[in-house]
């Protein structure tokens, strides 16, 4: 039984049983997931192996492209830090609100 990525619509898994399901980690192709991350910054995709969307109430699921996520290296420069000098500096886009 062949199964389609609904993500990567050219990867096509050949299932011979219903072990050959993806079910661990909803784990649908080995490529990177590659959809856009909810911090709203244009690049920043999701590398998790491609993953089935989260089922179930809001409460229930763990948005994996949430912005608390991103682990994008984007770089800011403080003006109003203890430092006597402005500096530039880089964190993981999932911590920008504790830098503004």
């Amino acid at each position: 039984m062949p199964i389609i990525c609904p993500r990567h619509l050219d990867v096509l898994r050949q299932m011979k049983s219903a072990a050959d399901i993806p079910h661990k980690d909803n784990v649908l192709c080995t490529r990177p997931c590659g959809a856009q991350m909810n911090c709203n910054s244009a690049g920043h995709l999701c590398q998790l192996p491609c993953h089935a969307p989260q089922l179930g109430s809001a409460s229930a699921r763990r948005n994996l492209h949430d912005k608390k996520f991103c682990k994008y290296k984007v770089k800011g420069s403080h003006g109003d830090c203890i430092a006597e000098t402005p500096h530039e500096y880089e964190h993981d886009c999932c911590e920008t609100d504790k830098f503004q």
